[in-house]
């Protein structure tokens, strides 16, 4: 997003979308020290991420960890968790799923958080299951 339409947006009235910006970054050339070597973590990786998370592309970088953990043979388990019509407020079940938007407490923007109300409800339900099963391995 050009430098211009990017402040257009973030000036806006309407919340702000993360995901693309997140997306234009991906474009550049990524040096192998910025990269979290996620392959020497000890124990088990549970991942969770919603598909229309509009606050970072959280399930393709969960993909790419994905990936880098199969491309090192990581000796632990690994699971990733997508969600089709979740955004980024997968939380604990019976947590109201009606948030789309969140005031940041610092900036006081809006930004837009994605998914839809039944598509978070369901996601918060499912992963919750899965994470204390995950925890109690």
């Amino acid at each position: 997003m050009p430098l211009g339409a990017m402040f257009r947006y973030f000036f806006s009235k309407k919340p702000i979308e993360f995901t693309s910006t997140f997306l234009h970054s991906l474009k550049k050339e990524v040096k192998e020290e910025a990269i979290i070597a996620i392959e020497n973590i000890k124990g088990d990786i549970l991942l969770i991420s919603g598909e229309d998370d509009q606050m970072w592309c959280s399930t393709l970088m969960a993909n790419k960890v994905m990936s880098r953990l199969k491309e090192h043979n990581f000796s632990y388990g690994y699971e990733h968790l997508s969600y089709k019509d979740a955004g980024h407020f997968i939380t604990i079940p019976y947590y109201p799923s009606t948030h789309k938007n969140i005031v940041h407490p610092h900036d006081k923007k809006v930004y837009a958080l994605g998914g839809d109300t039944l598509g978070d409800l369901r996601a918060s339900e499912d992963s919750w299951v899965r994470v204390l099963r995950f925890l109690k391995k």
